[in-house]
């Protein structure tokens, strides 16, 4: 004959929620993670190729060169484009960089829903009582 018992989660701990998050998140989202780095480093390869063949615009009047405009001045693209230059030249740093951010930022939005998740839940509980799980003693 087996016997079991019935308990009742009426609550859950905001700690053991943080706690839990910050342990399992980085490990469910590092898989994501390193295809978004990835990503975003041939993404940065492909516009600091583009910004490259960006020339100065050069204007002449019977072989006499009136004006020249570059195009990243004007725009004000000149200090971006050497930020996107340096990223791409440091293809290990960068990816390593956007991998521990990218964790951090999905395990603190992780942490978050979880947190609400359990506020809810407790809220919840504490009017309908919560979940009821049989356990059953093992052999």
């Amino acid at each position: 004959m087996t016997h079991t018992t019935q308990y009742q989660i009426r609550r859950i701990a905001p700690g053991s929620v943080i706690r839990i998050s910050f342990l399992l998140g980085w490990v469910v989202l590092l898989c994501p993670t390193l295809c978004v780095a990835g990503i975003f480093i041939q993404v940065l390869r492909q516009i600091n190729q583009a910004i490259t063949r960006v020339e100065p615009i050069e204007l002449s009047m019977l072989g006499q060169e009136i004006a020249s405009i570059d195009l990243l001045n004007v725009l004000r693209l000149s200090e971006t484009a050497q930020t996107i230059g340096q990223l791409s030249d440091n293809v290990a740093l960068t990816f390593t960089g956007m991998v521990v951010l990218l964790l951090l930022a999905g395990v603190i939005v992780g942490t978050g829903a979880m947190l609400l998740f359990s506020v809810g839940y407790n809220i919840l509980a504490s009017i309908g009582g919560g979940f009821v799980v049989d356990l059953r003693t093992k052999r």
